[in-house]
């Protein structure tokens, strides 16, 4: 079923939506006085603030670039690169901090999965590998070498997910 002409509308890429929930739970948590005393938010609050909102902006401008020549292209993975940067900063940031001020192990980790190793980081992986296939052509060996390697990662990441598919109960009747 399509959707009329009148009805549609544009949406955000989904990194951006991620990156926007990022800058959002980092602003909050940060002026959390229980976690981080007032006396740290010109040090390290403010300086997590600022990568998690320029990881944000990076990605939107990013979004505004679609490639029409390589310099477009290397610009894009530039930008998205910087932003791939900026979480490890980040989770860097917050593990420093997990030590300063003894953050919840919850929160940590609820922190992780938004920055590194889950939702902005890997959809920033896989933009940075949608453009590389649509322009495998104007890559460099060095490039295309690394867009093989990331091939297979992602090939291995996509099975591992599908492994974790929950699984139907057997033997039980349903009724």
């Amino acid at each position: 079923m399509s959707v009329r002409a009148n009805e549609r509308r544009q949406g955000d890429l989904d990194v951006i939506i991620k990156a926007k929930e990022l800058a959002v739970h980092t602003i909050r948590a940060t002026n959390n006085e229980k976690y981080f005393p007032k006396r740290y938010r010109l040090t390290i609050a403010d300086r997590m603030v600022g990568k998690a909102i320029d990881i944000f902006t990076l990605l939107y401008e990013t979004n505004e670039i679609y490639p029409r020549n390589r310099e477009e292209l290397k610009m894009r993975q530039l930008n998205q690169r910087k932003a791939m940067a900026y979480c490890r900063s980040l989770i860097a940031m917050v593990d420093i901090c997990e030590q300063t001020f003894n953050l919840p192990p919850n929160k940590v980790s609820y922190w992780a999965r938004l920055t590194q190793r889950g939702d902005t980081y890997y959809m920033l992986r896989d933009m940075d590998f949608y453009f590389d296939t649509l322009f495998y052509d104007y890559l460099s060996e060095t490039e295309k070498n690394r867009y093989e390697k990331l091939k297979v990662e992602n090939a291995r990441r996509r099975e591992k997910r599908n492994a974790k598919t929950v699984k139907q109960p057997s033997g039980g009747v349903i009724g």
